[in-house]
């Protein structure tokens, strides 16, 4: 029975994918727990710390096949303890005596910490794979709208005219460094551990002496993971910087789908999200109703991510460890990946098959009768006269007189005296005309494209 409703029958194929769900299933997570036991093992084996005949036994039997999702789920019921319980699963999944060198010498931490890297590990590479194919995709649109005008907003007013391939190339720089930062943390967030309980490696000192200097090294090795310089069990910093990436992607993209909800309205209707015309209904009564489904997921998505992100942290271990942390990894970070690969997989669907409706941003574009390229006047007046503030004053007289009498802006300039004592009817006209003004959108769009198609 699912309680989560991303493990719904009816939302599971909404939520995430089955990539990532992969990879936080309690398969992979016994799993990487019994990748840890047989890096371990085989390791001890190399350094003549167990024999090697136990350690092929470990590898042999090391898989849910043999050790059970059921099984150790029997044992845990009873020893209120998961780690120990998937240990003695698989003792008794081995054969003679090999059983008893299963984590020989290690401690529990040494195998959450360690597991749960090798899960974070795949989850980022999918990340940082559909970042990138949001930014080629992010790429070709900058590079296809780079000369379409439109209406830049802020304070969710008109303030002067951009291109779309300009915010376009804007998202792409906010994803570049998202990848950025997966890549430059990934040597800070993907380390395990295996230096025993309070992390001097004691238990391995007595057991191999000298010779266990290097095993966490070879350990983590055998696992893909970095080897911390001490160890980490009781930092629980980089669990916190995992989360505060994702956070700042969910962030990312909560601000780029309320952008494009906004530009979705009906009154606007400058883009539109793909819609598949036969199939789907965005109202029970509604019938004509093309709803931004994929837009409006990202805002209460983002929420909970972020959230998450506050509460891992506000979390540290007490002492060398306590268990507190291990509740929010298992909590946090599963959920923290499905939900911003469910944003990425909205996002990909939305640029991947965008509606761009150029004619509606141009009549968007004069819809004010020129008011939007006010500052344009401004500047030319300023330059003839040497005056700034002189200029801002009369040109925010016409601005007022303009929009507080329904007036188009372009007929109250072309009306004023002040300004027709510096220019004629036609230079007003170019000066406000919008596609004159948009400084240098597309270059910045080349830079951008240039810069980034290198890496994706």
């Amino acid at each position: 029975m699912a309680f989560g409703i991303m493990e719904t029958e009816m939302f599971k194929n909404f939520y995430s994918s089955p990539e990532m769900k992969e990879v936080f299933e309690e398969k992979n997570y016994i799993e990487t727990m019994i990748e840890f036991e047989v890096a371990l093992a085989e390791a001890q084996a190399e350094l003549g710390m167990i024999p090697e005949e136990a350690a092929a036994e470990i590898k042999r039997k090391g898989n849910t096949g043999y050790v059970t999702i059921k099984r150790v789920a029997e044992i845990n019921d009873d020893i209120k303890l998961f780690t120990v319980a998937m240990i003695r699963a698989y003792k008794e999944a081995c054969e003679g005596d090999a059983g008893e060198y299963i984590h020989y010498g290690a401690t529990s931490q040494d195998i959450i910490e360690s597991a749960l890297a090798c899960r974070v590990k795949d989850a980022l590479n999918i990340v940082e794979d559909k970042l990138k194919k949001i930014l080629k995709t992010l790429l070709d649109l900058a590079e296809k709208y780079k000369d379409t005008l439109i209406t830049a907003r802020t304070h969710g007013q008109q303030a002067l005219p951009s291109t779309f391939g300009f915010i376009l190339a804007g998202y792409a720089d906010m994803v570049y460094v998202h990848i950025e930062r997966i890549q430059e943390a990934r040597k800070r967030i993907l380390i395990g551990s295996c230096t025993g309980a309070v992390g001097v490696s004691s238990a391995f000192y007595a057991i191999g002496g000298e010779k266990i200097v290097d095993l966490e090294k070879m350990v983590m090795d055998k696992m893909g993971l970095g080897t911390p310089l001490i160890c980490h069990q009781p930092n629980n910093g980089k669990w916190a910087e995992l989360l505060d990436i994702l956070g700042l992607i969910a962030q990312t993209f909560e601000k780029i789908g309320e952008d494009l909800y906004t530009l979705q309205r009906t009154e606007i209707a400058e883009i539109a999200e793909p819609f598949d015309t036969e199939k789907q209904i965005c109202s029970s009564t509604m019938p004509q109703k093309r709803n931004p489904i994929y837009a409006e997921m990202m805002s209460p998505f983002a929420k909970v991510v972020i959230s998450n992100a506050a509460a891992m942290m506000g979390s540290h271990h007490r002492d060398a460890r306590h268990f507190t942390p291990f509740y929010l990894y298992d909590l946090l970070i599963p959920e923290s990946f499905l939900l911003v690969d469910t944003m990425l997989n909205a996002g990909l669907t939305i640029f991947s098959g965008i509606q761009v409706n150029v004619a509606k941003m141009k009549e968007t574009l004069d819809l004010t009768g020129g008011l939007m390229t006010s500052e344009a006047l401004l500047f030319e007046l300023a330059k003839k006269t040497g005056k700034k503030e002189t200029g801002m004053a009369i040109v925010h007289r016409i601005a007022m007189y303009s929009f507080e009498n329904n007036r188009p802006f372009i007929d109250a300039c072309l009306e004023d005296e002040e300004i027709a004592q510096y220019f004629t009817k036609d230079e007003v006209k170019k000066i406000l005309a919008p596609e004159n003004y948009i400084g240098i959108a597309s270059r910045i769009v080349d830079q951008v494209v240039n810069k980034y198609l290198k890496i994706v």
